[in-house]
């Protein structure tokens, strides 16, 4: 719940924007959230945790990434996030994962569905990502995993 200007109670906003990687999900994101809005991306909290690059967090920091962004599912789950909207970012390929989540956290899903060769463009131009050829295996997986 949060306190609008008028000082009301209102209910939070959730969304689960979810997508192939480099597919835009972020930049929705952006394009949507108000200031004060919550925003709980893997990716993000790695480079908070890591104070490395995107796509650099050290593979023993992922367990620790997932224990924050469970502890903050724990909070939205229990009522405790004071923001207009929380956006939870997510690449989850199965169905199945998105409706479960989404259902854990009474989230609205945002399905962001760019085809492959535009997420490779992405990727070819983010240069941001230093692993280019990783991130398109990454990619193909997530399609693969998608139709299955």
């Amino acid at each position: 719940m949060y306190f609008d200007d008028e000082g009301n109670p209102q209910p939070v906003k959730r969304w689960l924007v979810c997508g192939a990687p480099a597919s835009g999900k972020t930049t929705y994101v952006l394009d949507h959230m108000d200031h004060g809005d919550l925003v709980i991306d893997f990716n993000q909290v790695g480079q908070a945790l890591s104070l490395r690059g995107k796509d650099e967090v050290p593979d023993n920091l992922t367990e620790t990434v997932a224990g924050v962004i469970d502890y903050l599912y724990r909070l939205i789950i229990d009522g405790k996030i004071d923001a207009r909207n929380i956006w939870i970012v997510a690449s989850l390929p199965k169905d199945k994962e998105r409706d479960l989540i989404a259902g854990r956290l009474n989230a609205v899903i945002v399905s962001i569905d760019t085809d492959i060769e535009s997420c490779i463009a992405n990727i070819m131009n983010d240069a941001e990502c230093n692993d280019k050829e990783l991130k398109k295996e990454i990619l193909k997986n997530y399609f693969r995993n998608r139709k299955a």
